[in-house]
């Protein structure tokens, strides 16, 4: 969990259900080229990212100005995982995505990481390559990524912090 006056990680609540399946309902592009999917419900999103799970990885709401405006998945390390950052399609190309971005890397030191690693999903119009590029993050190999039955290529980035 990190508080600071803008930007905010935050456990998830039961009573955010709604409001993130709206939030991942909000961006159809991701859905249809991580996901395979048009939408997802909201059992969906539970099973996804309320049932408790062993292998370290946590969801955290976003809040910016305590309005939540995102979601994170991640594994803490000497080099953390950011496994998904999903930003409400409305508060896209708005700066507000490099603001998570720049709090997430303070949240990591924080937690003694030194470096961050994602994996982004390519092969389709949109792919946000060039946004991960602009807050620092660099190309180091392609691989490929499974997630809910689907078997997806993706630039595996690092960013040192």
């Amino acid at each position: 969990m990190l508080k600071n006056h803008e930007i905010s990680f935050l456990p998830l609540e039961l009573q955010d259900l709604e409001a993130i399946t709206k939030l991942y309902n909000s961006n159809r592009t991701f859905l249809k080229n991580h996901l395979n999917r048009q939408a997802v419900t909201a059992a969906w999103v539970e099973k996804e990212h309320f049932v408790p799970r062993t292998n370290g990885f946590v969801t955290e709401k976003v809040l910016c100005a305590d309005k939540l405006v995102g979601l994170v998945d991640y594994k803490f390390g000497k080099e953390t995982y950011l496994s998904l950052l999903l930003l409400d399609k409305t508060m896209q190309k708005k700066g507000l995505g490099t603001k998570i971005v720049n709090a997430f890397g303070q949240y990591t030191l924080q937690n003694k990481g030194q470096a961050l690693r994602i994996d982004v999903v390519t092969g389709y119009e949109g792919a946000p390559l060039d946004f991960w590029r602009s807050v620092g993050f660099a190309d180091i190999t392609s691989s490929r990524l499974e997630w809910d039955e689907n078997v997806l290529p993706v630039i595996v980035m690092k960013k040192f912090l």
